[in-house]
């Protein structure tokens, strides 16, 4: 991990930077991060906040749809649309 950071603050572009920065952006839009918000920074609290949750003992659901749903058929469309790394 800490060659990855060291490598991503070299000047120039590299495929190391490319693939962050596509995965920066696949974390905005998934969690609709705000541009002028650090990704690993909230990536960082929202998993303090669901360590902090575990520890307590309170439910922690994944993602994905609730426990609740019984037929997720209902949820899915026919195109299947979601977003990619293209």
């Amino acid at each position: 991990m800490v060659m990855t950071m060291v490598k991503c603050r070299l000047p120039g572009d590299s495929p190391l930077k490319r693939a962050h920065a596509r995965l920066d952006a696949a974390v905005r839009i998934a969690y609709k991060v705000r541009a002028n918000t650090d990704v690993r920074a909230f990536l960082f609290g929202l998993n303090q906040n669901i360590a902090e949750k575990e520890a307590s003992l309170q439910q922690v659901i994944g993602p994905g749809l609730p426990p609740t749903v019984k037929d997720p058929s209902e949820f899915i469309t026919a195109d299947r649309a979601c977003s990619t790394l293209d």
